[in-house]
């Protein structure tokens, strides 16, 4: 037997009966964002997922345009970054009390007369600092300026009071990607701390919620058998082999609760199998294709990153142990506790 099967239980138990996320130790956010990992932790998923799960797309969408506009910033020569000197102050909470409101240029209106946050060129622009109109790259980050720090955009980002401040001042008056620096770190920490493990919890899990409430209903049915079965054969003197089908109803009900609360059907996780998210679903109709094209897909998917495979071996294993011993350890004191060789009591008299 693996010693990673004899580890981890304290991890299991957590997710169990004190609702903590699952996690993989060994995936980290640079290997999704350099595409190293696999469905259903690709990057593709990772897309999918804060677009239609947490709606945070816009954090991937600025951390891949900073890395890259790095790059070409240090592709220019010295004339041109002389023109985009870096900030001369940090961002911090107290340097940026200081700064002043920022003027915006007339706001450009939809034809319903409101601002569309979704199209940028639609939302009013910051002025720029004279002299700054011919830096390096001036059209680009008043774009972005508009698309992730315009309070009416719906692509802003999540970022501290002080770090909008700072990078909306600073960004109308250099293209320096310094400007740009604390924001980028921000993200990276959100995406992190917060939506990679949302990601990987959900990844984890291959049964949607309505198989989720089914082994719920499943863990009242075998619990209530239990019940019935230890109640019928107690009550009626009955002899103690009766109560034998405790075990496998009790065994059922802890595997149905245990695979409840993990979001995890362990003969779909032998199999290497999970149902789509309906997120993936609802991704496929933004994408244009029809209803029956959709219905048409199979409500499976195949698991191929080796690290959720060994993931959900180990989640199968804590699952079938934790049911078969608790099972055991139950009707053990059943078959103990009997009453078999008690007399009958006497029939009610009749009236």
């Amino acid at each position: 037997m693996p010693k990673k099967y004899l580890f981890g239980w304290d991890t299991a138990f957590a997710r169990w009966f004190g609702g903590a996320k699952s996690e993989i130790n060994d995936v980290h956010l640079d290997h999704i964002l350099t595409g190293s990992t696999c469905s259903p932790i690709s990057l593709q998923d990772f897309r999918a997922f804060l677009q239609l799960k947490e709606h945070t797309a816009e954090n991937l969408d600025f951390y891949y345009w900073y890395i890259g506009y790095c790059e070409r910033f240090k592709q220019l020569s010295d004339e041109d970054k002389a023109m985009s000197p870096p900030p001369t102050e940090k961002p911090h909470p107290k340097n940026t009390k200081q700064l002043p409101a920022m003027e915006e240029k007339q706001t450009k209106c939809s034809m319903f007369g409101e601002l569309d946050g979704n199209n940028p060129e639609n939302l009013s622009s910051f002025v720029t600092a004279p002299g700054a109109e011919k830096q390096p790259f001036r059209d680009e980050v008043n774009t972005v300026l508009r698309t992730f720090f315009h309070p009416d955009s719906f692509k802003e980002l999540n970022v501290i009071g002080y770090q909008n401040r700072y990078t909306v001042y600073w960004g109308t008056r250099t293209t320096n990607p310094e400007v740009f620096e604390e924001a980028h770190q921000h993200i990276r920490q959100l995406m992190e701390k917060s939506s990679l493990k949302n990601f990987v919890h959900h990844a984890v899990q291959n049964i949607r919620y309505s198989w989720i409430m089914l082994h719920y209903i499943g863990t009242f049915v075998n619990f209530m058998h239990v019940v019935s079965v230890f109640y019928y054969t107690y009550t009626h003197h009955m002899c103690r082999w009766y109560r034998i089908p405790i075990f496998p109803f009790t065994f059922l009900f802890l595997m149905s609760l245990l695979s409840g609360r993990s979001g995890f059907c362990t003969i779909r996780g032998s199999m290497k199998f999970r149902q789509t998210p309906l997120y993936e679903l609802d991704l496929r109709r933004s994408d244009g294709m029809k209803k029956a094209d959709i219905e048409s897909i199979s409500d499976l998917t195949s698991i191929i990153d080796s690290n959720v495979i060994r993931k959900q071996r180990t989640m199968i294993f804590h699952i079938w142990t934790s049911s078969l011993l608790l099972a055991i350890c139950t009707t053990i004191p059943a078959l103990v506790i009997t009453n078999e060789n008690d007399p009958l009591p006497p029939p009610l008299p009749q009236a």
